[in-house]
């Protein structure tokens, strides 16, 4: 189950990172596509991420007041 878990949730998203280090390696910060080009991304990224945790919490919560 392990080795299943990390080729399907972890493996990917290091490619994809792997992958970005080597695209933007060369770029300097200074230059201010690169810094938009950047924070874009990680606008993305933070949008998805409070996405997944909103859906983990509304499952967990949804569990909890079941219980009750």
């Amino acid at each position: 189950m392990f080795v299943w878990t990390t080729f399907v949730f972890l493996i990917p998203p290091s490619i994809a990172m792997a992958y970005i280090g080597e695209t933007l390696q060369t770029f300097s910060l200074h230059q201010s596509a690169v810094k938009e080009a950047i924070r874009v991304f990680l606008g993305i990224s933070g949008a998805v991420t409070a996405l997944f945790a909103i859906r983990f919490m509304s499952r967990f919560l949804k569990k909890k007041a079941e219980n009750l």
